[in-house]
């Protein structure tokens, strides 16, 4: 992983959720916009490994069980 102090600590947390990833693509976005093909596809493969952990939320669905108890307010380490 590249030096990022924000993913650093998204990483040493003892919870990893759907918005923690989401966060880490975001960062990852800004760090390795210089690693893009001519369609713009990253080619990083730290962000395509990110991608397919967001993907496996989103293909199980458990990301809107996740963002139903963030709406109700229920503390997450993110």
């Amino acid at each position: 992983m590249p030096e990022h102090d924000e993913i650093k600590r998204l990483l040493d947390s003892s919870y990893l959720d759907y918005f923690c990833c989401l966060k880490i693509v975001e960062i990852l976005k800004e760090t390795e916009k210089e690693s893009n093909n001519m369609l713009g596809m990253y080619l990083s493969q730290r962000m395509k490994d990110w991608r397919i952990i967001i993907s496996n939320y989103k293909k199980n669905s458990v990301y809107l069980v996740l963002f139903y108890l963030k709406k109700k307010r229920i503390k997450f380490v993110c």
